[in-house]
């Protein structure tokens, strides 16, 4: 056997060295990884400090720091996610919670955010399929089901939002939001009864939400429970005083029961707090037009239109005021707007008819109501205008088998009595 010494020549003392920068090398690549994943920890700490302290745009630049050093790091994703979310800039958001999911796919939480991200830009199926994955890792989170619930809503698909609004109240009946949501799914079904019900436990569980109030007032008044409305709203103004949505629709209950100087003064709250409420101009205007205030009718329908001209009731409102006015010739000019907007509507014709028989112009009424009657067979009282414009021509016959079609599709006793008092005059009988 043949033994190495360390002498000069000896292949140990050639080696030794290699293998100390070797391992030199080994320890030195350690230290700087352990001293880099520490150095993106700080970062990382940085960034969500940040975070929590609302300052968005810097913890996206600690993060930024943390994900230069560690391209891996998928917290760092998610957290740089949720801070462009709460700076709105979904798109990115949304960018970095995929990153996320490439790197942990088992995170609820990360579809989650990303769902919503989905649903501020108006993307609702991708946020249910991003719900879906979360509720598959998750099966028993209520948040889940009500945000997918409410995905759904967007979509106008009530039942699978009811299903996921129940499945969440099934896993916890105390969570009050989700009866509220729940409640105004109930609403656009017309199943009033259901939706004042789950807006009672909203307001037993949560006392202070004015919009629950808002909402179990637009129910009431739906059942025409219009004194009941009213007091909702009075206890949503009182939590919100600045919700132009709740005076409105308080205005529209007291007009409902013949209060217009309190719809008026609700309608001025709503148009003050916002100065394009287009509806709340609109029934102002009509709620003048009850008073006989037909001027300031008029201007309310003026400024209607200045916000949209293609509003085709503010026209008919309008002519309706002028009528009432006696200015005829303004009044059709009205309706020929109207109609121009919306030719299908039988009111539309049927008042313009009536205009012109103010005017004499009886040819002209009776093909209004003649369009009238095409657009809304069932429609009585075009029957019966035709019929007086008919006796105004002398065609009596025709005037009286029209008067007769009235009778028999009219409910209105009054009308009834004074097609056949016509009829009996112009047939020459007692």
């Amino acid at each position: 056997m043949r033994i190495w010494y360390l002498n000069d020549k000896s292949p140990f003392k050639v080696l030794l060295p290699l293998l100390l920068v070797a391992l030199f090398l080994i320890l030195s690549r350690s230290s700087v990884a352990k001293a880099e994943e520490l150095m993106a920890k700080d970062f990382f700490d940085l960034g969500v400090a940040q975070l929590k302290a609302q300052q968005y745009d810097r913890s996206i630049v600690e993060f930024n720091k943390a994900i230069a050093i560690n391209p891996k790091y998928a917290e760092a994703y998610y957290n740089r996610g949720k801070a462009y979310y709460e700076l709105k800039q979904y798109d990115n958001a949304i960018e970095d919670f995929s990153q996320t999911v490439s790197l942990q796919p088992d995170n609820p939480s990360v579809y989650y955010y990303r769902a919503f991200s989905h649903e501020h830009l108006n993307q609702y199926e991708q946020a249910i399929t991003d719900y879906n994955k979360g509720i598959a890792i998750r099966p028993t989170d209520q948040y889940m089901y009500n945000a997918r619930g409410n995905a759904y809503a967007e979509l106008n698909q009530y039942e699978q939002a009811v299903a996921d609004f129940d499945k969440a109240i099934a896993i916890d009946p105390n969570y009050a939001h989700v009866y509220y949501n729940r409640g105004k799914i109930y609403y656009k079904l017309k199943q009033y009864e259901k939706a004042l019900a789950d807006f009672d436990k909203m307001i037993a569980n949560k006392p202070n939400h004015a919009s629950v109030y808002t909402n179990r007032g637009a129910t009431h008044a739906a059942l025409k429970h219009y004194e009941q409305a009213i007091a909702d709203y009075d206890q949503a103004i009182a939590l919100n005083p600045k919700d132009p949505v709740t005076y409105y629709n308080r205005g529209t209950e007291y007009a409902h029961i013949n209060k217009f100087d309190q719809a008026i003064s609700d309608f001025d709250k709503a148009i003050a707090i916002n100065p394009q409420y287009i509806n709340a101009y609109y029934n102002r205007g009509l709620a003048h037009a009850r008073l006989n205030e037909y001027a300031k009718a008029i201007a309310d329908y003026d400024r209607v239109i200045d916000i949209n001209p293609q509003y085709a009731n503010a026209y008919t409102s309008k002519g309706v005021a002028y009528v009432y006015l006696n200015r005829y010739e303004l009044a059709i000019t009205e309706y020929n707007k109207a109609i121009e907007i919306d030719p299908l509507s039988a009111l539309m014709y049927y008042n313009r008819g009536q205009a012109y028989c103010r005017l004499s112009q009886y040819e002209h009424a009776i093909a209004d109501f003649d369009n009238t009657i095409a657009l809304d067979p069932r429609y009585a009282k075009a029957y019966y205008m035709k019929g007086v414009a008919l006796a105004s021509l002398n065609n009596n016959q025709e005037a009286i088998a029209t008067l007769r079609q009235s009778i028999q599709l009219s409910t209105d006793q009054e009308m009834i009595r004074m097609a056949n008092d016509l009829i009996r005059q112009f047939a020459g009988t007692p």
